[in-house]
């Protein structure tokens, strides 16, 4: 079954906020199968600005399976995390 082709929304630049995290660096190891590939990845994020509330933290994506998620080298259960077609939100991190 194919995806719809949607139209593009049309972003503007007022439309724009700055971003509450920075990522500082991104390691990526790919595994090439015939039928598939894997990909483990590992980001260094950090938040930005001096609010004491830190927003959720969501990263976009599609069409992934999600093998595990892990924060300060700790796994995160799935509790801890929101995954949808989408994206995948880190509401506390």
């Amino acid at each position: 079954m194919q995806k719809q082709q949607q139209t593009p929304k049309t972003t503007y630049l007022s439309d724009y906020q700055p971003t509450d995290y920075r990522v500082d660096s991104i390691d990526l190891h790919f595994d090439l199968h015939e039928t598939k590939t894997i990909v483990k990845s590992k980001l260094s994020i950090q938040k930005l600005g001096n609010s004491p509330h830190t927003p959720p933290l969501k990263l976009n994506g599609e069409e992934l399976l999600l093998k595990s998620v892990s924060l300060n080298g700790k796994q995160l259960s799935s509790t801890q995390y929101a995954l949808s077609d989408e994206s995948l939100t880190i509401p506390d991190v």
